[in-house]
C-alpha cells in the first residue's frame, strides 16, 4: 500500500471522513506581552486624540454665537428704531388740536336759559382749517393764534397724563 492511500478518506478507521484543526498557540514570552501591551496603549490613545479632535471646542462655541448674534441683534434694534420713530410721528402729526370754538365767548356773554341745551356739531377738522380765509395777510395771524391754543392743550394733555396714575 502506499502511503497516499492511507491518508484518504475511505481509509480512515473512525468513519468520520476529516480531522480537526486545533490550532496551537505557544505561551506568550515577556517580550511579546509588552509590545502587545504598548501596541494597544498606543490604539487607545489614537482614538482618544482623534475623539477629542471631533469634540468642538466651547471657546469656539462662544465665537460662533456671538458672531451669528450680531445679525440678529442689529435687526431687531433697527426694527425698534424704527418702531420708536414711527410711533413718535404718528403722536405728533395725528394728534388733533382741541377744537377752538368761536361761539364759547358768545355763550359766556349770554346767561344760559333753563331747560335750553345747545347742541354742537363735533368736527374732525376745525372751521378754521376747513374755510381758508380771504385775505393772507389775516390767514397768519389767525393760523399763529390755532398754533399757539393747540401747542398749550396738547401741553394739558400731557400734564394731565403724566400726573394721572397708571393703572
Amino acid at each position: 500500500m502506499s502511503p497516499s492511500s492511507e491518508r484518504t478518506p475511505e481509509s480512515a478507521p473512525d468513519g468520520s471522513g476529516s480531522g480537526r484543526v486545533v490550532p496551537f498557540e505557544p505561551p506568550l514570552s515577556e517580550l511579546q506581552r509588552a509590545i502587545q501591551w504598548r501596541a494597544q496603549a498606543a490604539n487607545d490613545a489614537d482614538r482618544e486624540r482623534e475623539h477629542e479632535a471631533r469634540r468642538p471646542k466651547p471657546v469656539r462655541w462662544l465665537v460662533t454665537l456671538a458672531l451669528a448674534l450680531v445679525p440678529v441683534v442689529m435687526i431687531f434694534g433697527a426694527l425698534d428704531a424704527f418702531l420708536r420713530v414711527y410711533y413718535r410721528l404718528i403722536e405728533t402729526y395725528m394728534t388733533t388740536p382741541a377744537p377752538v370754538s368761536e361761539v364759547q365767548p358768545a355763550q359766556a356773554s349770554s346767561p344760559p336759559q333753563p331747560g335750553v341745551v345747545l347742541l354742537q356739531a363735533y368736527d374732525v377738522h376745525p372751521p378754521e382749517a376747513a374755510a381758508p380765509p380771504a385775505t393772507p395777510s389775516a390767514a397768519k395771524p389767525a393760523r399763529k393764534a390755532q398754533q399757539e391754543n393747540a401747542r398749550q392743550e396738547n401741553t394739558r394733555q400731557k400734564n394731565a397724563r403724566q400726573d394721572d396714575p397708571a393703572p
